[in-house]
Parts: structure tokens; C-alpha cells; sequence
């Protein structure tokens, strides 16, 4: 007999921003008036890995607009 680990399900009222590079996905949970998404960890709340070559260290801000968010490169 074998049993399966269940993952529970985690909703979240927060918007998010999902990435793809290759094989690899990220989600980034939306909860600040701004965000700043980008490689360097000093600047940016919204860190992505340093081997994303393809986001730049400083890559965009994201303003709160309304319900939704504006990304300003």
C-alpha cells in the first residue's frame, strides 16, 4: 500500500505576477503600493535569481493603478 502526500491549496486575494524562463516558473505575489522587480536584491523587493539572464539587475517598476498594476520599464 502507498499513500500519496497531499498538498493543500494556499488562495490568495493578492494579484501576482508569473515569469517563465525555460523550464522554470516563478510567482510573485502583488502586495505593495509599488514594486521594483529585478536581480539585485538591494534595490529590488521583488527579487528574481541571478542566473535569469534575460531580467536585467533593475528591470521595471510596478505602480498600483486602481485594482491593477502598470509595468513601467
Amino acid at each position: 500500500m502507498t499513500f500519496k502526500k497531499q498538498h493543500k491549496t494556499f488562495l490568495s486575494t493578492n494579484q501576482y505576477l508569473e515569469l517563465k524562463n525555460q523550464e522554470q516558473i516563478l510567482q510573485l505575489e502583488l502586495n505593495k503600493q509599488q514594486h521594483l522587480i529585478g536581480r539585485d536584491p538591494i534595490t529590488a523587493d521583488l527579487v528574481i535569481p541571478e542566473d535569469w539572464q534575460v531580467v536585467g539587475r533593475c528591470q521595471a517598476v510596478l505602480p498600483k493603478e486602481g485594482q491593477d498594476y502598470r509595468i513601467l520599464m
